[in-house]
């Protein structure tokens, strides 16, 4: 008896492991079969957008933090910089505009001038305390070997000092001549109004234009003479350009008159002492030798 109930549990058992293998393998094949529409139903359902929040009032505590703290501009962006680092200009004001068309205009004013000659007599070697005449001549129609033999004739004390040279020639244009202080210089040219002559004329196109100054020298030694001459532009393109100044060393001699009108002041006590310590022997010389026969 117990041998037949063994033999049907062993049955039981192999006929329910058969019935599972056949399950796991029809499950793929009913799971291929479904429809897509079975598919649709089976997906879960996705959730709907949840609506945006309702913008907060005016006077809300992030719209009063914006107010009183704005959002600074924003720099320029580092994929702009040129090279070495510097930022690219992105837009330029009008005002930065308007500079530069001037100095473009500048630029192009001060390459169009012609030439012209000139001829300029630096003194040396000058007597102190005796006033000498210098002179800067412009001419644009002339050589300048022509207009230095014109200037020779006219300055001839001044005739191997004479220099000629090539410089722009502008409708209007300003001559200055400096040096230190102990060098007197005063214009020769009369000023306009009553005012002091500025150093500034008109040029002519068909002949020389001319400066002139009168130099004397105070003290002895070398000195440092300086001629500047600029090209006054028209009022729009800004100040005058000054071109290259020539600078020449002046030697100034030493007179015996100069020392003596000089040192007067310091001698005139030692020669009044000495005069009246002189007449002082004289008398008493006088008067003992006269005197005493009497």
């Amino acid at each position: 008896m117990v041998r037949i109930v063994c033999v049907i549990a062993m049955l039981c058992a192999a006929w329910l492991s058969g019935c599972s293998r056949e399950e796991s393998r029809t499950a793929p094949a009913a799971e291929q079969s479904k429809s897509p529409a079975v598919v649709q139903q089976e997906r879960p359902v996705e959730a709907a957008p949840r609506p945006a929040p309702p913008p907060r009032p005016n006077g809300g505590k992030g719209e009063m933090l914006k107010k009183s703290f704005p959002r600074p501009p924003v720099g320029p962006d580092r994929s702009s910089r040129g090279n070495g680092g510097t930022p690219a200009v992105v837009g330029a004001s009008p005002a930065l505009g308007a500079d530069r068309e001037r100095m473009r205009k500048r630029d192009d004013y001060v390459a169009g001038l012609s030439k012209a000659a000139y001829t300029f007599n630096p003194p040396t070697p000058i007597k102190v305390a005796r006033p000498i005449a210098v002179a800067l001549w412009v001419d644009p129609a002339k050589e300048a070997a022509q207009l230095a033999e014109e200037m020779k004739k006219a300055f001839p004390e001044s005739a191997a000092r004479v220099e000629p040279g090539t410089t722009v020639w502008s409708p209007r244009m300003k001559a200055a001549l400096t040096g230190p202080t102990d060098l007197e210089i005063t214009p020769l040219d009369p000023g306009k109004d009553g005012k002091p002559f500025d150093g500034e004329k008109d040029l002519s196109m068909t002949g020389r234009t001319e400066w002139s100054w009168s130099l004397v020298p105070t003290l002895p030694g070398t000195k440092k003479l300086q001629l500047r001459l600029s090209v006054v532009l028209p009022r729009e393109l800004g100040d005058p350009h000054e071109l290259q100044a020539l600078e020449r060393d002046v030697d100034v001699e030493i007179t015996v008159w100069w020392l003596i009108d000089h040192y007067w002041e310091r001698w005139k006590w030692a020669i009044g002492g000495i005069a009246s310590a002189l007449a002082a022997a004289i008398g008493w010389w006088f008067k003992r030798r006269f005197g005493g026969g009497k």
